[in-house]
């Protein structure tokens, strides 16, 4: 039986035209909606090119909702005015998310006035937000409250720069609120939930007003977070960046800068208020601090927390310390990771204190805390631990390795482990006797030939006296 085989040949004819159909189709996309984008509901978009009106076979420009230029409302340099009239155009009910680019502005005589009234704040319901600001100096008149799902971002820490005027925050206030401070302060049962909020990239200048405070995030949550932020010339009586109560799970805060006569950052439980507490976040990672003032560099009163890449250096006749734990509310499961400080009294400093909400032993304030690799210069304590004894134990040591505080053990006091500048030996039998560099640990490696007295010890450390003591 003969197999028929029958062939297809494209000719040069066809296959031109079969390619000219598909680029044909490709340059006329199926139109997404029923109306073009023209006229005043489109002004300060993006021009595009599609079928307009839908259907036809007609290209014509239209605008993109991709992005909103700014400059376009409004001929004034108030950005921040710009801004609160977009959302008034194109608020929620109108628009599931927004870019506003507001790069376009000139560097010369910015500012954010809108009348003393944040861009988010007011009637308007703003809808999910990226704003992108401008290089250059930004006179600052108002606190910016950031609701949910906004991003605020400018050019670089270097290149954009909101400055305070004292004569819009009197007293006391906040140059940006990550959540709506008074939403936040209210009965927990009652409280908002924030979300999605991130500030990156740019400077927040207080321009030594009085106790005015940088970055303060009241109750934003998850997939919130602060990168790339240089906080400067804060006064006494400011905090640069300051994690209050309900916070939970925000963060990570990384690669900030300070410089000021106040606090660089405060990690607070307010456990005064009933049911207000914060558990923890995702720590601060990357933080350098320039201190002049007579307060502590960094409050850490809340649990749960992480401290790494700290760099803390103090010029003045004062010396504060540089990480005080627990000094006003509980400060358990904490941990630190690279902390440097010069010219303070100690590096870090765990206090003593001891509070009824308190969930370590005996009250205390602090418990179950591992700090490694803390560097200290001239006169400047590493450690100075109130918690485990008195006196208290101070290590003078330039470089600790590791200092972990545990809970208290019934009529032995507190678990402890203390390791200057740690080297961790290894061997196939027990230590030798003798003079050893306290802190050194010593790990048998060999079963059985690591027995002693009938007994087996995988673990040694050099304790206090500069021998050398099986741990386990």
């Amino acid at each position: 039986m003969k197999t028929t085989r029958t062939s297809v040949r494209w000719g040069t004819r066809t296959f031109v035209a079969g390619f000219a159909c598909i680029g044909w189709f490709l340059l006329l996309p199926t139109p997404a909606s029923a109306q073009c984008n023209t006229g005043m509901m489109a002004q300060g978009f993006n021009t595009v090119y599609g079928q307009c009106p839908p259907g036809s076979l007609t290209i014509n420009p239209q605008a993109s909702f991709a992005m909103v230029d700014a400059t376009k409302f409004g001929t004034s340099t108030d950005i921040c005015a710009a801004i609160a009239t977009i959302f008034t155009t194109y608020n929620s009910s109108t628009s599931k998310g927004i870019v506003i680019d507001a790069r376009g502005f000139s560097s010369a005589n910015l500012t954010c006035n809108n009348g003393g009234i944040s861009p988010w704040s007011g009637s308007v319901v703003s809808p999910p937000s990226v704003v992108l600001l401008p290089a250059g100096s930004i006179t600052l008149y108002e606190t910016l409250t950031l609701p949910s799902f906004t991003r605020l971002v400018g050019a670089g820490s270097g290149l954009t720069t909101l400055t305070a005027v004292g004569s819009g925050f009197s007293g006391t206030g906040d140059m940006i609120d990550m959540g709506s401070k008074s939403a936040c302060e209210v009965p927990p049962q009652q409280q908002p939930y924030y979300f999605r909020i991130a500030i990156e990239h740019l400077a927040l200048n207080a321009n030594n007003v009085p106790n005015l405070s940088g970055i303060a995030n009241y109750c934003s949550q998850e997939l919130s977070y602060v990168d790339d932020v240089a906080l400067t010339q804060f006064a006494a009586g400011g905090t640069g960046l300051w994690l209050n109560d309900h916070s939970d799970n925000s963060g990570p805060y990384t690669n900030i800068s300070y410089s000021g006569n106040g606090v660089c950052a405060k990690v607070f439980n307010n456990s005064g208020v009933a049911g207000n507490h914060l558990n923890q976040t995702r720590g601060i990672h990357g933080l350098t601090c320039t201190m002049t003032g007579t307060t502590p560099a960094i409050y850490l009163d809340a649990p749960n927390n992480s401290l790494e890449d700290i760099f803390i250096s103090h010029t003045g006749s004062s010396t504060p310390d540089g990480i005080l734990i627990g000094s006003q509310a509980p400060a358990q499961n904490n941990a630190l990771f690279n902390i440097n400080g010069s010219g303070l009294h100690d590096v870090v400093h765990i206090s003593s204190q001891t509070s009824m909400s308190a969930t370590c032993p005996a009250s205390s304030n602090v418990c179950d805390l591992s700090i490694l690799a803390v560097t200290s210069s001239g006169s400047t304590n590493s450690i100075e631990d109130d918690l485990t004894g008195t006196p208290p134990t101070i290590l003078t040591n330039p470089f600790v390795g590791m200092y972990n505080v545990g809970e208290p053990m019934t009529g032995a006091g507190y678990s402890r482990f203390t390791g200057r500048a740690v080297t961790w030996l290894v061997g196939r039998q027990p230590p030798m006797t003798g003079a050893c560099a306290p802190g050194r640990l010593y790990s048998c490696t060999n079963g059985a030939s690591c027995n002693i007295a009938s007994e087996l010890y995988t673990l040694w450390r050099c304790n206090s006296s500069g021998a050398w003591s099986p741990i386990k």
